[in-house]
């Protein structure tokens, strides 16, 4: 049974970045197990299974043209950008190869991005390391 919400990526991103800080700081499982959960509706939704990175819109989204995908952080970041960092923390979290992947594969969609126009991706480039 899931919840669907309308919303775009960033809604859903910055979401479960705040619940995994959440789970930092209090240390239930049961706020690592929602991040989880929503993670997955979110891959569900709004992951390039192809390409990888994270469409603007959802797959369930009808009235829009092109699905694009954001990448450029500004004064807030990418969703894209965000996910990268929220997937090095489900790693280290929970030690589940699929967070590990898709970290990998979207630090290989980033590598062209950064190489042409470095400054903009901040964000993306501040969790490298």
């Amino acid at each position: 049974n899931e919840l669907i919400i309308d919303g775009y990526i960033n809604d859903y991103i910055f979401f479960i970045d705040a619940i995994l800080t959440y789970f930092e700081i209090k240390k239930e499982k049961k706020y690592i197990d929602i991040a989880e959960n929503l993670m997955e509706l979110t891959l569900k939704y709004f992951w390039d299974k192809e390409n990888g990175g994270f469409y603007f819109p959802a797959v369930f989204v009808r009235d829009i043209p092109l699905r694009k995908k954001e990448f450029i952080d500004s004064v807030i970041p990418s969703a894209n950008s965000r996910s990268f960092s929220i997937f090095k923390r489900f790693y280290k979290l929970t030690k589940k190869q699929k967070y590990k992947n898709l970290k990998e594969k979207l630090e290989k969609l980033y590598s062209n991005f950064i190489q042409n126009s470095p400054t903009g991706f901040t964000e993306f480039i501040s969790h490298l390391f």
